[in-house]
């Protein structure tokens, strides 16, 4: 993860959105400080932090001087404590500063006209203005695929619970940014996760193994991607129609691969065992995800054909469920939907480990 250098705090520090952010959340650290380890502590940590400052303002042995005396008196725990206040305030300020920067980036998309150049939708017009055709548009984007590749870091040492922790500090500032929530209430919340922040140990206490690169790399296909990738496919075919195409959703233009678990070059633990579980590891969160998406499809899809006219292909799909309930005889969608949980369940379990919470309400069509 990106870490301001201190000249960087200090130009961020001329927006007043962000220095209030960060301002904020240097308070709600000092707090929990106090509120863990007492007044001593937070005034090692104050006193350092304005020596620091002090000396890369203007450098003087006599500060420096200071700084190595107050060093030299900590205890191992303390200097720990310190070190520790330290590195979640960088946590906290690159957190203020990833949704400072996404704000930003938001207000000048939000500033620039749809079809202006650099967008999907300028590229698709200018295609179709050139004379490509719908079947050509649609043969070419076959050839297209967008491979991001995941590949480990074995000095990063960072474990999920932190990161999920740091993922929520910003989906909160994020909210708070968009003044979509109670004010107080974020900052409660903020302040509990960051008292959370400060009970976790931060790195883990026994060497890396090739599992946890796997998992690390799984946090951000769960945590983050999979989001992400629905919100481009929703703007790529928005600008497909706005290029004037009509075309309907095809193969995937995004596939995705990784090296973890699999790179027996950048990892001497990597064996054809440890191969073996990542691939099943990623099936995994994959039909997890898979399952969990069905059935949310199917909590909301409760269109009846009484009011709607559902497609033959459609009606089809939800005949081959063979779903006896008789509360869902209208509800043709999630009849198909059920079928379709089944079909996917059974796969999910000759295929990974992946739980099935929820068991199939029929057989596998």
């Amino acid at each position: 993860m990106f870490k301001p250098s201190l000249s960087e705090i200090e130009n961020y520090a001329k927006d007043s959105s962000l220095s209030t952010t960060v301002r904020e959340l240097g308070n709600l650290l000092g707090e929990v400080i106090i509120e863990q380890e007492g007044e001593e502590i937070f005034r090692y940590v104050e006193d350092l932090r304005a020596l620091a400052k002090q000396l890369r303002n203007q450098f003087s042995t006599e500060t420096l001087d200071k700084i190595k005396e107050i060093t030299a008196t900590l205890s191992l725990d303390e200097a720990m404590r310190v070190v520790k206040a330290f590195s979640i305030y960088f946590i906290l300020v690159n957190s203020a500063d990833e949704i400072y920067s996404l704000r930003k980036k938001r207000e000048k998309l939000h500033n620039r006209t749809e079809s202006e150049p650099g967008t999907l939708i300028h590229a698709f017009t200018e295609l179709k203005e050139t004379g490509f055709t719908e079947s050509e548009l649609a043969d070419l984007l076959k050839k297209i695929e967008i491979t991001p590749v995941f590949t480990a870091h074995p000095t990063e040492a960072s474990r999920q619970t932190v990161m999920r922790k740091i993922l929520r500090i910003c989906e909160l500032l994020a909210v708070r940014e968009e003044k979509k929530g109670r004010h107080f209430d974020i900052i409660r919340r903020l302040k509990a996760e960051i008292t959370l922040l400060w009970q976790t140990n931060d790195v883990r206490t026994h060497k890396v193994s090739v599992s946890d690169e796997v998992q690390r790399g799984l946090f951000f296909l769960k945590d983050v991607i999979y989001d992400r990738v629905d919100e481009f496919y929703h703007l790529f075919y928005y600008s497909l129609r706005a290029g004037g195409f009509e075309l309907s959703p095809g193969d995937p233009v995004i596939k995705f691969g990784s090296w973890i678990g699999g790179d027996r070059d950048g990892n001497p633990f990597v064996t054809a065992r440890t191969l073996v579980q990542a691939v099943r590891a990623q099936s995994t969160v994959a039909f997890t995800h898979y399952l969990d998406e069905v059935h949310r499809l199917g909590s909301e899809l409760s269109l009846s054909s009484r009011l709607v006219r559902p497609t033959p292909a459609l009606l089809e799909l939800a005949g081959a469920a063979n779903d006896a309930n008789p509360h869902r005889q209208d509800e043709p969608y999630r009849q198909a939907l059920i079928g379709v949980y089944a079909r996917v369940a059974a796969t999910a379990k000759a295929k990974s480990d992946a739980p099935i919470a929820r068991a199939p309400q029929v057989e596998r069509p």
